[in-house]
């Protein structure tokens, strides 16, 4: 980043005169997963986050807790476990939040989330009766989970597409780099189904 070659980064929000970025909303995001599941019915809401040192786990877990507020929830730091961005250990903050009786877990990625989903199974927990699992990110195999598993869908392409654009005007037009948006979609699925 600090030599003069001219590049884009993806998920890391950075710019500088020849260094561009594309980036998700993180924190908007992750308040309207959040969101989706308080309005879904779910009183107590644990996160797994992914590492407190990732740019992504900050924004995130910011999402977390202005949802929270904002639906004046609680803010129970017992119940915001890092699974460092791994299904393993993701599996055993599940549990640690499972014991503290959550109806629901945001998980910071989707393979977190399969983490959260083999914890449920494996204590014989209900999804979605009894626990909701949202994810973040939208890898493929979150439709063939079982439950299936609703996520925050980022668009790979469209980060490609955007990032390549930059490049492209810097290169040829001589436009300034420049931090680009990229949407997502909330994609509800089996793993967040409504109360009844």
């Amino acid at each position: 980043m600090k030599s003069d070659f001219p590049m884009v980064l993806i998920d890391i929000p950075y710019l500088t005169d020849n260094v561009g970025s594309v980036v998700v909303d993180n924190e908007k995001y992750s308040y309207l997963a959040v969101k989706s599941l308080i309005e879904s019915g779910r009183k107590k809401i644990g996160l797994i986050n992914g590492n407190e040192g990732a740019y992504v786990s900050m924004e995130r877990k910011s999402g977390y807790i202005c949802a929270l507020n904002d639906f004046k929830f609680d803010i129970d730091e017992s119940i915001i476990k890092n699974g460092d961005f791994s299904a393993d250990i993701a599996k055993d903050c599940a549990i640690e939040l499972i014991n503290k009786g959550v109806d629901a877990i945001f998980c910071a990625s989707d393979l977190m989330a399969m983490g959260a989903v083999a914890a449920a199974k494996e204590n014989n927990i209900n999804i979605p009766k009894e626990l909701s699992i949202f994810g973040f990110d939208g890898i493929n195999m979150v439709d063939y989970i079982t439950p299936t598993l609703s996520t925050v869908k980022q668009n790979s392409y469209d980060k490609g597409y955007k990032a390549s654009g930059l490049l492209i005007d810097y290169l040829n037009k001589n436009i300034p780099m420049r931090i680009l948006k990229s949407e997502c979609e909330i994609y509800e699925q089996e793993s967040t189904l409504k109360k009844k």
